[in-house]
């Protein structure tokens, strides 16, 4: 892996890495599986959604953590800022050479 230049945020990166540690497939997760899929310890893990937990972005519930709606404010900004043609013509180009 190449070196991580000095402004690199190590915490901010993993917990990223635990939000994406959620999914379709893996709509609750108990804290040892989000440990597992984000490749952390179990106290690292625990910290990480604590702290999502405090901030709004996850629940949790009878030793289940789920997202919660408040994660979809991280994307809104980019949605909001892009056209549907924008979003959609990679999509349609694709298919179109399919």
């Amino acid at each position: 892996m190449a070196e991580k230049q000095n402004w690199y945020s190590e915490s901010l990166a993993r917990g990223l890495v635990v939000l994406r540690a959620f999914g379709q497939a893996a709509e609750r997760l108990r804290m040892t599986d989000v440990a597992e899929r984000a490749g952390l310890t179990r106290a690292a893990a625990r910290r990480y959604l604590l702290t999502l937990r405090e901030l709004g972005y996850v629940g949790e519930m009878g030793g289940f953590f789920y997202l919660r709606p408040r994660i979809l404010d991280l994307g809104y900004g980019y949605i909001a800022s892009v056209s549907i043609e924008e979003l959609v013509e990679p999509v349609l180009e694709e298919i179109a050479e399919q």
